[in-house]
């Protein structure tokens, strides 16, 4: 069963905002700094501060985002399908490509094109081989292609994109300007 947290009402934050973790809120889910965790998806309304990933290699992090609606949601998903796993996708809907994207646009309102904003922006960032070029399970394009073919499903298109590769990703997004920096080890971060 899945549990939705409220953050209080304050003037930074709308009412609507959402976590959506399994754990305890500890006292850093009152502050202005959020930390997305793999397997877990988010949606925030008019919330300033940073959202930001640990590092994020053959998963895949979606970030979904509206300035119209001064609303941001992002799910960093692990693995494409939730088939062969009901009850973990019940409970992790995140965790999946197929269940991770559908809770992610429940959340937000943005299921039904009716509902969705004319500036709605999808950026994916990760899904990289970690290992050699003989990678038999190639989860990061497995996750990359999943993830496409639900997007063409539910007729929303890739703004940018930074995937691939064979390296590891951090991702931060500024929640004020919705600008998304990615992160590499020991290497400058840039702004996509």
């Amino acid at each position: 069963m899945l549990t939705v947290y409220r953050l209080p009402f304050t003037e930074e934050c709308g009412s609507k905002n959402r976590i959506n973790w399994d754990f305890k809120m500890s006292k850093w889910a009152y502050s202005k700094q959020h930390v997305l965790s793999a397997g877990k998806y988010i949606v925030l309304e008019s919330c300033p501060g940073w959202l930001e990933t640990g590092y994020v290699s053959s998963g895949l992090v979606l970030i979904a985002g509206s300035v119209e609606q001064q609303r941001l949601g992002m799910v960093h998903i692990v693995q494409p399908d939730s088939g062969p796993y009901p009850n973990k996708s019940q409970q992790m809907p995140g965790y999946f490509a197929d269940s991770g994207i559908e809770a992610l646009l429940t959340e937000a309102g943005w299921n039904d094109p009716g509902n969705r904003p004319q500036d709605l922006g999808i950026i994916l960032v990760g899904a990289s081989s970690m290992l050699d070029s003989d990678d038999i399970f190639e989860l990061g394009s497995k996750n990359l292609d999943q993830v496409r073919n639900i997007l063409e499903e539910y007729g929303l298109s890739i703004c940018k994109q930074d995937v691939g590769g064979h390296f590891i990703r951090k991702i931060s997004v500024n929640l004020k300007d919705n600008q998304v920096w990615i992160s590499l080890p020991g290497k400058k971060a840039y702004c996509l």
